[in-house]
């Protein structure tokens, strides 16, 4: 009940282009930039165990996020692959003349490399991913992390419509990491997909 609702405002620019290679590839690119403002923000701090919410008096948020993706269609196979990064500075002030802090549990810098290939009705896919470093107090970092996920199965014809078989291994590497500080993330672990599309 003692919390203020917040206010703001964000401005973003960006530009999307496709360049033809061929008749059968294709890339594509889309860069945008962005800067958010707001008042009286809303966050929740850990406290030990607990975790309190309160008002930040001002905080900054500005931003690059680039993606290239190049695909290419044949006869007896399609292949994509698409690069994204994320760039971003958030800062705050607790209150009116406090110093300026950095805002907790956001990285500097996000990535991911994706790609993918389907040839008749099998279809394989590896993903890469990166986040940096991030404070989840004022003057510690937690540690930055990559994961690799591989996913391989199959759509195959049935009646009417496509019935989909997919396995994934998460975490390949078994990356020992924590999004949330002393909350462990899952190591290398398995999952299996069946759906039906009509």
């Amino acid at each position: 009940s003692d919390l203020n609702p917040e206010t703001g405002y964000t401005m973003e620019t960006g530009s999307e282009n496709t360049f033809r290679i061929n008749n059968n590839s294709v890339i594509v690119t889309d860069i945008s930039t962005y800067f958010t403002h707001i008042s009286d923000m809303i966050v929740w701090r850990p406290g030990g165990a607990f975790w309190s919410a309160m008002n930040y008096q001002e905080v900054r948020s500005v931003g690059l996020d680039i993606s290239a993706g190049f695909t290419t269609k044949h006869d007896k196979y399609d292949f994509a692959s698409t690069v994204k990064a994320s760039l971003n500075h958030s800062a705050a002030n607790e209150a009116y003349g406090s110093e300026e802090i950095t805002m907790l549990y956001s990285p500097t810098l996000i990535t991911s490399w994706k790609n993918s290939l389907t040839a008749g009705i099998f279809n394989f896919e590896i993903t890469h991913s990166f986040t940096s470093e991030r404070y989840y107090t004022e003057d510690r970092l937690l540690d930055p992390y990559h994961l690799v996920d591989i996913r391989a199965g199959a759509v195959i014809p049935a009646g009417r419509g496509k019935a989909g078989i997919h396995f994934t291994c998460n975490n390949v590497t078994n990356a020992t990491y924590e999004m949330i500080r002393l909350y462990p993330m899952p190591g290398r672990y398995f999952t299996a997909k069946i759906n039906y599309k009509f």
